[in-house]
C-alpha cells in the first residue's frame, strides 16, 4: 500500500491545489491521499479566509481522502518549524510513503542537497550565516550567500542562488531537510507549480494562487469571477460560508483586539513571544500607542531585517499567547503531539483503520473525548482550542459558530 501524503493550507483550495492533488498522485503511484492542513491560523502570520472544517470539506470534495490538522504552533511559524511539525505528522500516520510537493524548481535533486546539507551544516557555513545576519540580513537572505559561497567551486553556483530566491523552493527545501532530520523513510518528490506564482495576484485563464483568489475577495471583486479559477464544489462552499458569516477571515477581522493586547503589554513581556528579538518587542509597542491600524503599525514597524510575514506571525503569537517556552517544549518533545481529523471520504475511512493500529501519534476523532497523556500534548491542546475561540470572533457572524467549537464539531464526512 502506498499513500501520499500532501502539506498544504487550502486558503482556499483552487484548481492549481486540484492539479497538484491528481498529478502528486500521478507520480508517485499511491492509492490513498493524506494532507496535513494548517488550521485557523496560517504560515504566513494570517487568518486563514475560512474555518478549518470547512477548508477540510474543500479539500475531500477535491479529491484527498483523509484531511488532518497541522497544530497551531506549527501552521503558525516560521518555514523551519512548520516543514518539521507537517513532516512529523506524516511521519507520525504510520502509512504515508511519499511526500509531493509544489516548487518552482519542479526537480527534486538540487532541493534534496541543500535540505540534506542544511540538516547538518559545517561550521564554517553556519560561520558565514551569522557573519551576513551581524551586517543586517536577513536570515533568508544571509543563508543563501552563505550556500552560493559554498557551492562557489560548483557548477551549480548560479542554478542554487536562483533556486533560494523562490518561497516554494524554500519550502521544499525544509521538507527535506526535516525528512533527513528525522530519519524519515518517506520519499520526496516535487512538482513544478504551474502558470500562477505563490505571491502572484491576477488570474491566469483558469489557474490563480490563493493570494489572488483572496485579493480579489477583499476588494470586493464578483464572485462570481471565481468560478474559472476554483473547483465548482469549492465555489459552493465559498458561497454558503460566506452566506453564514463564516469568513471571509483577515488579520484586520482581530485589529482592535490586536491593539488593546499591545497597548496593554510590557516589553519585558513582549519580548516572551516566539521570535522577538534583539529589541524589536521596543518598535512594536511604540509604534502600538501610536498607531490606530495594524496595517499602519506593520508599516511603520517593517525594515529589511523584519519582514511583513515575521511580524504577521509575531501579531499572531500575541493574539493566541505562544510563547517561547511553547516551541522550546513542543521540540523537546518531538514535535506535533497528536494527529487531529477534520475530514475524509470512504477511503479515508478505510486509511484511518490502519493508521489506528500503526500511528505512532494518537488519532483525535473527538476532540472532547481525547485525554492528554503528557504535559505537551496537554498545552498543544489547550493552544488548538483558544486558537478556535479567538478565530470565531473574527468571524463576521460572531455567532456561526459557538466559541467552544473545537469541542462540538467533528470532522466532515463525504459519503458520496
Amino acid at each position: 500500500m502506498k499513500v501520499l501524503g500532501l502539506v498544504t493550507e487550502y486558503n482556499p483550495f483552487h484548481n492549481g491545489h486540484h492539479y497538484h492533488v491528481e498529478k502528486s498522485a500521478e507520480l508517485s503511484g499511491c492509492d490513498y491521499t493524506v494532507a496535513v492542513m494548517s488550521g485557523h491560523f496560517l504560515q504566513r502570520g494570517e487568518p486563514a479566509l475560512f474555518d478549518k472544517w470547512l477548508r477540510g470539506k474543500m479539500a475531500v470534495h477535491g479529491g484527498v481522502d483523509l484531511v488532518i490538522e497541522i497544530p497551531t504552533p506549527y501552521s503558525c511559524s516560521t518555514a523551519e518549524f512548520f516543514a518539521y511539525g507537517a513532516v512529523q505528522l506524516l511521519n507520525g500516520t504510520g502509512v504515508v510513503t511519499d511526500l509531493v510537493f509544489g516548487s518552482e524548481a519542479g526537480k527534486i535533486d538540487d532541493l534534496r542537497l541543500i535540505g540534506e546539507l542544511l540538516s547538518d551544516p559545517p561550521k564554517s557555513l553556519e560561520n558565514r550565516i551569522k557573519t551576513e545576519m551581524k551586517h543586517g540580513l536577513l536570515y533568508p537572505v544571509a543563508r543563501r550567500i552563505a550556500l552560493e559561497d559554498h557551492f562557489s567551486q560548483s557548477a551549480k553556483r548560479k542554478a542554487l542562488g536562483e533556486l533560494l530566491r523562490n518561497p516554494n523552493n524554500i519550502l521544499g527545501i525544509e521538507y527535506m531537510k526535516a525528512l533527513h532530520q528525522t530519519r524519515s523513510s518517506i520519499r520526496g518528490h516535487t512538482i513544478q507549480r504551474v502558470q500562477s506564482r505563490y505571491h502572484d495576484k491576477t488570474f491566469h485563464e483558469n489557474i490563480a494562487s490563493a493570494t489572488a483568489i483572496r485579493h480579489h475577495m477583499e476588494t470586493g471583486s464578483p464572485l462570481k469571477e471565481l468560478r474559472s479559477v476554483v473547483p465548482a464544489t469549492t465555489y459552493t462552499e465559498i458561497l454558503e460560508g460566506i452566506e453564514l458569516g463564516l469568513g471571509p477571515v483577515s488579520i484586520s477581522s482581530f485589529e482592535q483586539i490586536l491593539l488593546a493586547l499591545l497597548r496593554r503589554t510590557t516589553g519585558e513581556e513582549l519580548s516572551l513571544f516566539f521570535d522577538v528579538e534583539q529589541g524589536l518587542e521596543n518598535r512594536i509597542l511604540k509604534s502600538a500607542n501610536r498607531c490606530s491600524s495594524i496595517e499602519a503599525l506593520l508599516s511603520e514597524v517593517k525594515s529589511k531585517r523584519y519582514t511583513y510575514t515575521r511580524l504577521q506571525r509575531i501579531l499572531m503569537h500575541v493574539l493566541l499567547d505562544l510563547k517561547k517556552t511553547d516551541y522550546t517544549l513542543f521540540q523537546e518533545q518531538g514535535g506535533p503531539q497528536y494527529l487531529r481529523l477534520l475530514a475524509f471520504n470512504h477511503k479515508g475511512r478505510e486509511l484511518l483503520k490502519i493508521m489506528k493500529k500503526k500511528a505512532d501519534l494518537p488519532v483525535i476523532t473527538n476532540f472532547g473525548k481525547f485525554t492528554p497523556r503528557n504535559g505537551a500534548q496537554r498545552r498543544m491542546l489547550e493552544i488548538d482550542a483558544r486558537s478556535s475561540r479567538l478565530y470565531v470572533l473574527g468571524m463576521p457572524n460572531k455567532e456561526a459558530l459557538h466559541p467552544n467549537c473545537e469541542y462540538y464539531v467533528t470532522p466532515y464526512v463525504k459519503t458520496k
